[in-house]
């Protein structure tokens, strides 16, 4: 079995396969009869044109039960993983969309694995925080001298969000981050700042940022889609059409998080 690390081992499915005892029950399936093969055929066929007659209902159930599964604290893996199984079923069992109170009692009878609340930092909240923390060189120009201060990245959005610099200095330091495969976007219908980030290995400047995380073989994009409201898909960077993941900017990231104030007691 190949080995994988943190990075890798979310996006691998294990098979392990034993020998049944020779003692132990074996239940025939007539599925699994060779000599059946014409039927099961027939069958398959049969379940095929059924599920593509209901595919508008295999569609919205499966949208219904991940909204449902999210809902019932589930990780989103989970819910991609359980709803397209459990939407299969109830195309297989109704010819119209059940109603919200019959698709819960479908997915309390699935009696899937309880959630559990674990008080640990998520893989997605590690990388975006080890992203956005790398220091890098930018160049500005301060009192007619250019100069080229090391930075934080999370600090040069912040600017960059920011209402008080022009548009030629916002512009320079957006250009500047896609060099490392990041591009701070205004969004005028959102009215809100987002955070593009290239996720292909070719990427030179993202490879740079990711050497020694445990994402520094690939599987950027897989991490970073989990984070709330990220969209996954295609846009310039650096002045090339790229594979990047939409990240929506948290407060915290943007604000201040530190005013260079001290917690002091009052003067007597």
């Amino acid at each position: 079995m190949p080995t994988s690390d943190d990075a890798s081992e979310t996006r691998t499915v294990r098979v392990q396969m034993q020998t049944l005892l020779a003692t132990g029950p074996r239940a025939a399936n007539p599925l699994l009869d060779l000599s059946n093969r014409s039927e099961v055929e027939e069958l398959a066929a049969r379940i095929r044109r059924m599920l593509i007659g209901r595919w508008d209902v295999l569609v919205s159930a499966q949208k219904a039960l991940r909204g449902m599964l999210i809902d019932q604290g589930h990780e989103a893996r989970a819910a991609d993983v359980f709803s397209p199984l459990i939407a299969g079923y109830v195309a297989l069992t109704s010819e119209e969309m059940p109603s919200q109170q019959r698709l819960a009692a479908i997915l309390e009878g699935c009696q899937l694995p309880p959630v559990m609340v674990k008080d640990v930092q998520r893989d997605c909240d590690v990388c975006l925080s080890i992203l956005v923390n790398r220091r890098v060189v930018i160049f500005e120009t301060i009192g007619g001298k250019l100069v080229r201060p090391t930075q934080r990245i999370r600090d040069v959005i912040r600017g960059i969000a920011g209402s008080d610099l022009d548009v030629e200095t916002r512009q320079a330091l957006i250009k500047q981050l896609e060099k490392f495969g990041l591009r701070p976007v205004w969004k005028r219908s959102a009215n809100e700042w987002k955070l593009v980030v290239a996720t292909s290995e070719m990427n030179t400047g993202m490879r740079r940022l990711m050497q020694g995380t445990p994402w520094s073989s690939g599987g950027l994009k897989d991490v970073l889609s989990r984070l709330p409201g990220a969209i996954v898909g295609q846009q310039r960077v650096d002045g090339m059409s790229q594979k990047v993941v939409e990240l929506c900017l948290a407060e915290e990231l943007i604000a201040p998080d530190f005013d260079g104030g001290y917690e002091l007691p009052a003067a007597a």
